[in-house]
């Protein structure tokens, strides 16, 4: 009885205690019958925990979407947490999470006391008065960023429009999108020019997807000219830390991959820093992305990774899926590929399921996206995979050339084979590999033999596919044949341009012509034809003759690989005997000169991040269309150069920028490139070094919010 006497007081405080504080936490937001004071606005988003409180309550209450504020109301965000106020004069006001806002209504005016956290404000109206410390910040339909970083240092970014800032000591200052408000923790103001302006995704953007990673647009604006190349920065890290950042260079925007979850992103550059005189690396405000995962359209069939095998006439693959909002139509994809890069099949569809029955043997992937009758993407499917095994009977059985013939002829091949009695058309194919990627021949016929003109030496698969009218039902076994043809007496032997023969030429309006030489092995009467090509089996090109001599001269004013042989004509200029294929390069060279180099110097020192910028300097060249500037590196592992950095740069500049480079041993070289892109001659080679020296990084401002 003693220990009930002193547990059941403890007991009933505990108890009283706890509904307290579930009934602070849970509690509802007053509505606007409930509640004597002037209405301001309304909530139009709310995620997580958002809660207000008023001046005559001083609980705080949960604030859902469509609820209504009020004048006096202190309404704050939690982690993780925003959300979007819209006020009766349709300014918009957005709170980032860990925020907290003031709002007070006047007879003239609206004020908004930002006391923590990042906001931002779209239509601004000329009555709304924002408070950041001291300082009075008024804008005429104007769109603002305001961000507050950890040592209370806030900055104000015009997105649209202009703002007047006011601060404790009645100075005015105004600012537009070219320039910027510093605010720092005592209250002193100043303005700075802008460099970087975000432009999307906007802060706090949701992407639906079903995948772990996908590539996104980034932009932002560069609103001085002296800013040439900036640097994406995306990481899974507040702070920019760890393995999670990747970079990515690029100007006024570029596509950066983002992962599943929360992503922070932010633009750098270089730029002159006024204040030391030195390059320094400068920082935008940083904005945030969430991946969401995608599970409005759902595959139902086939499952992942099925494996299907099909006898002639049997495939019938039935794709089915499931959505989660009525859609108008849906497209459905097949691919050969996991990242869709080779499309088999595009459909579009207002059905819930497809049928194929077309598909060769390998393995494929599926996805379906669901649209809305405004053509709006309503979702995107996981990507599913199958692989599809065509059973075909062994025929027709093959009959010529035999297994592992080698024909020895300078003679068209004569391939046949058995009827099949279910056929009416057949496909021969004919490749350098078992597997049939690098086909040599291939002819849909209705006959059971063809006439190969073959061109190469070598071995050779081949195989013939059986037909019933357009369905296949049956492919034969594969066997192999080999081309080594013998040289005969009557052969034409072929004595220039030799085989495999690299020809230079210097390129100028008049480009010296070819020689082309040749020897019969027997005496016969001068009356010979060229084919010159660049098609290995000489399908296309000329035809030059007839020719008296055993030398011609041919004008061959076009870079690149040749193919050509001799035929020997008889009276009736009928083809006789002919050489065999030979093949040769021709390859055009400039006359452009030896670029001058500048700087930096030989044997230069640089060190990083001091010297943030390495400028390559040279002198022009008057008939240059472009440069290429080559940076190697010293590896001391190998001991040996290993390429860096290769980049091509237009004539009008005669600069090009480095950033960020790892400390080390560089080798570097630039060359010119004519109009015909023709690359003259290497400049001397000259060497610098990169070293390491800590200096003060950039201070990291709080993404600011927009919606």
């Amino acid at each position: 009885m003693k220990n009930f006497l002193i547990l059941f007081p403890v007991l009933t405080i505990l108890i009283w205690a706890s509904f307290s504080l579930w009934e602070d936490f849970d509690k509802k937001a007053p509505t606007k019958n409930s509640q004597q004071v002037e209405t301001v606005g309304y909530i139009t988003t709310s995620a997580n925990t958002v809660k207000r409180k008023s001046e005559v309550d001083p609980l705080w209450y949960n604030l859902s979407s469509q609820e209504y504020v009020f004048d006096k109301d202190v309404i704050k965000t939690g982690v993780d947490s925003s959300t979007t106020i819209v006020l009766n004069d349709k300014t918009i006001i957005s709170l980032d999470e860990n925020s907290l806002v003031a709002l007070e209504k006047t007879n003239s005016s609206f004020q908004i006391d930002l006391k923590l956290g990042d906001f931002s404000t779209k239509n601004t109206s000329e009555n709304v008065i924002l408070k950041v410390k001291d300082t009075i910040i008024q804008g005429n339909q104007a769109d603002l960023f305001i961000s507050t970083d950890l040592d209370n240092n806030t900055q104000v970014q015009v997105q649209k429009g202009n703002a007047t800032i006011t601060d404790k000591n009645n100075q005015q200052i105004k600012i537009d999108r070219n320039k910027l408000l510093e605010i720092s923790a005592n209250g002193k103001v100043q303005a700075l020019q802008t460099v970087v302006l975000l432009s999307s995704p906007e802060n706090n953007a949701k992407l639906k997807d079903p995948r772990l990673q996908v590539s996104y647009p980034f932009t932002w604006a560069v609103l001085v000219d002296d800013v040439k190349q900036e640097t994406l920065e995306i990481s899974q890290n507040e702070d920019f830390s760890g393995p999670t950042t990747k970079l990515k260079r690029g100007h006024q925007g570029i596509d950066g991959n983002i992962q599943q979850g929360i992503n922070y992103w932010r633009v750098s550059w270089s730029r002159l820093d006024p204040t030391t005189n030195k390059q320094k690396i400068f920082y935008s405000v940083t904005r945030k992305i969430y991946l969401e995962g995608d599970d409005r359209v759902i595959l139902s069939s086939p499952k992942d990774n099925t494996a299907f095998e099909f006898l002639p006439g049997e495939q019938n693959i039935n794709f089915e899926w499931t959505t989660k909002e009525a859609s108008e139509y849906f497209i459905i994809e097949i691919s050969s590929t996991p990242n869709f890069r080779t499309i088999i099949k595009n459909e579009k569809i207002n059905m819930k399921s497809f049928s194929i029955k077309d598909l060769n043997s390998a393995g494929y992937y599926w996805r379906v996206r669901a649209f809305d009758k405004n053509n709006t993407l309503q979702g995107l499917s996981q990507t599913r995979s199958f692989t599809v095994k065509n059973i075909f009977p062994s025929y027709p059985t093959l009959l010529s050339p035999s297994s592992q013939l080698v024909w020895s002829l300078n003679e068209p091949l004569l391939v046949e084979w058995k009827p099949y009695d279910k056929a009416n058309m057949y496909v021969l194919t004919i490749a350098k590999d078992s597997e049939f990627k690098n086909i040599s021949y291939t002819q849909k016929l209705s006959d059971v033999k063809a006439t190969w003109a073959w061109s190469e030496e070598g071995k050779y698969y081949w195989q013939v596919a059986a037909y019933k009218d357009d369905l296949r039902i049956s492919e034969s076994t594969i066997d192999t044949f080999s081309i080594k043809p013998a040289l005969k007496k009557d052969n034409i032997t072929l004595l220039l341009p030799k085989n495999q023969e690299l020809i230079p030429r210097e390129k100028r309006k008049q480009v010296d012509p070819v020689v082309f030489e040749w020897k019969p092995q027997m005496q016969v009467t001068p009356k010979y034809q060229i084919h010159l090509s660049t098609s290995p089996n000489l399908s296309e090109g000329k035809l030059y003759g007839p020719i008296s001599s055993l030398r011609h001269n041919i004008s061959v004013d076009t870079a690149g690989t040749y193919y050509w042989k001799v035929d020997w004509l008889n009276e009736k200029n009928e083809v006789k005997f002919t050489s065999p294929i030979q093949v040769f390069q021709l390859q055009f060279t400039t006359s452009l000169p030896s670029v001058i180099t500048e700087t930096p110097i030989d044997k230069s020192i640089f060190y990083t991040p001091i010297d943030a910028k390495i400028e390559f300097q040279w002198q022009k060249v008057e008939e240059a269309l472009q440069y290429r500037l080559t940076i190697e590196a010293w590896n001391d592992r190998l001991q040996t150069k290993v390429p860096y950095r290769d980049v091509k740069t237009t004539s009008n500049t005669n600069a090009a920028n480095l950033e960020k480079v790892p400390p080390g041993k560089y080798f570097w070289k630039i060359r010119a490139i004519d109009s015909d892109k023709l690359e003259g001659t290497w400049s001397v080679e000259k060497t610098f070094d990169v070293e390491l020296k800590e200096a003060l990084g950039a201070p990291r401002l709080r993404p600011p919010v927009v919606k």
